[in-house]
């Protein structure tokens, strides 16, 4: 009975990280991903450095790059799921319309390498026209 408590403790101790391990997430994180307001579209992505690179601003760049196409496919993924249909050249006209559109609004690099980058797409009425179905309206943007 008496080495119940004692394995408790054990249990504790080990579950517990020190200070020094445990990575907290970039300010980044607190946003949320989706529609700020009629016109905005916001999205974070995660980066991660090429082990390859050898320089810290090559590592840099590669784990902004990384997050940057993460934020942006899940961008073109959330407006592609209001669409009833898909086809090649919509998704290129999206892929296009995002890529003109889109600007990174927070990059947070930790010492890991990791980056956490918050991208935004500005277009009046783009909530309206999405909601609407009619993103290929956006095809000609």
């Amino acid at each position: 009975m008496r080495l119940m408590p004692a394995f408790a403790l054990l249990f504790l101790i080990g579950c517990t990280q020190p200070a020094a391990l445990r990575t907290e997430a970039p300010a980044a994180a607190a946003i949320t991903d989706g529609f700020v307001d009629d016109n905005t579209f916001r999205a974070s992505g995660i980066g991660y450095p090429n082990p390859f690179d050898s320089s810290a601003a090559a590592r840099n760049t590669s784990a902004s790059n990384a997050a940057v196409l993460i934020a942006r496919s899940q961008t073109e993924t959330e407006l592609m799921r209001y669409t009833p249909r898909t086809n090649d050249a919509l998704n290129t006209a999206v892929k296009e319309f995002i890529e003109k559109k889109y600007a990174v609004i927070r990059a947070a690099h930790s010492d890991n390498g990791r980056c956490d980058i918050v991208i935004e797409l500005v277009f009046p009425g783009l909530k309206h026209i999405v909601e609407q179905g009619k993103i290929e309206a956006l095809r000609w943007r």
